[in-house]
């Protein structure tokens, strides 16, 4: 076992797969399979279960998947030192978020932190599982989501952003559903959220109190491909005010209602420490 072995191991588990990983590292999948077999072999047991064409962490492998974290962290970390130390207050801050929130909310949240010089902002999307199990390990400083989380275990600080308001829109193709709506919505193709997403119980509530039953033609939890979707006439959907503004005002999507009782609150979560008081103070300045 070898430092190559833990590299290609950990490229591996984050990819998910070895087609992925050979692809981001610029090896053959042949050449990353076997250095794989050799780390096991060298451990003496499978870190991985094959699901569908993809790679499982197992129990084993999540254990020895916390610890690589840790080593290729520090690894970062310290040529992250030496490439700034002639400027030792430098500091990078790395957030994670979900793609249903807004990316109109996201810049909002990310704009203060660029008028402070010594910071640097790493910007990471993805599904909730995934980034709160990267703010658990260390390996971001702030997640933003639409649900609340907890953590006993330490001090964190919670804070609470304005819920953003949804409307329900479609295509000049379907303008002609403003006539019996919302009746009308069950004739047209729906794209929904994902089970992840908060969002999806509430549109099925909608559905529900309004007799509607329309045809789920699929189930994405990013605002920006729904977005594009429904632009292109192939469904309506239900997506926030900063997603909409523009293409409504260019006349390429039509709003059907406002959503009153479909609202997303965005929370963010960081660490409550004293090397964080900057992003603190920074947080309490944004609405």
């Amino acid at each position: 076992m070898n430092y190559n072995h833990l590299f290609y191991f950990w490229n591996i588990a984050k990819e998910g797969s070895i087609k992925a990983a050979s692809t981001k590292l610029h090896l053959s999948q042949p050449t990353l399979s076997d250095q794989l077999k050799t780390f096991e072999d060298a451990i003496g047991e499978k870190l991985f279960d094959r699901r569908s064409r993809k790679l499982i962490l197992n129990e084993r492998g999540k254990l020895v998947f916390k610890y690589t974290n840790k080593i290729f962290q520090i690894g970062n970390e310290l040529v992250e030192a030496l490439q700034n130390k002639e400027n030792k207050d430098n500091r990078n801050v790395n957030i994670g978020f979900v793609p249903t929130i807004a990316k109109g909310k996201i810049y909002q949240i990310l704009l203060p932190f660029l008028d402070h010089a010594e910071l640097k902002i790493k910007v990471i999307e993805g599904e909730f599982d995934f980034i709160n199990k990267a703010f658990e390990m260390g390996d971001l400083d702030i997640i933003i989501c639409e649900k609340p989380i907890f953590h006993s275990e330490k001090s964190f600080v919670f804070k609470k952003f304005v819920a953003s308001t949804f409307y329900i829109v479609c295509s000049p193709k379907f303008q002609d559903a403003k006539k019996k709506f919302p009746k009308s919505l069950s004739d047209i193709p729906f794209m929904n959220y994902t089970s992840r997403s908060d969002l999806q119980h509430q549109i099925f509530q909608y559905f529900h109190e309004h007799s509607i039953h329309p045809q789920i033609i699929g189930e994405v939890d990013d605002v920006n491909i729904i977005r594009r979707f429904t632009q292109n006439s192939h469904c309506f959907s239900i997506l926030p005010k900063s997603v909409i503004a523009e293409p409504v005002d260019e006349g390429k999507l039509i709003v059907l209602s406002e959503l009153e009782d479909i609202k997303i609150t965005v929370h963010a979560v960081f660490r409550d420490s004293p090397d964080n008081k900057i992003i603190k103070e920074i947080m309490e300045t944004i609405n």
